[in-house]
């Protein structure tokens, strides 16, 4: 405890019947993370923030198509997580800024 404190998780000890050493073993925790929702968690028709260059225009269009709305305040385009997927493009999919508690 005193090397890992709460980072430590299990000690073991063993003896090498070859040579007679005396082995002790640390298991510790080197990261931890909560892990993001799976896919089977998260809402279909939660809407969701997409980055679309404004250059990007068939991209742009297919999201408008699609219902997909111009959200000012975040600089990003909203649409039905569903229909992102329907159009693959989840990897645009990005978190808009937090708002402020002022």
């Amino acid at each position: 405890m005193k090397h890992f404190g709460d980072r430590l998780v299990r000690v073991r000890y063993r003896r090498d019947t070859d040579t007679g050493k005396h082995i002790k073993t640390a298991e510790i925790i080197v990261d931890e993370a909560i892990p993001a929702p799976s896919e089977a968690d998260q809402n279909p028709h939660e809407p969701v923030s997409m980055k679309v260059e404004y250059h990007d225009t068939h991209v742009r269009e297919k999201v408008k198509a699609a219902g997909g709305r111009w959200d000012p305040k975040h600089l990003v385009r909203r649409l039905p997580r569903h229909r992102v997927h329907h159009l693959h493009l989840q990897h645009r999919i990005v978190s808009p800024p937090k708002e402020s508690q002022t």
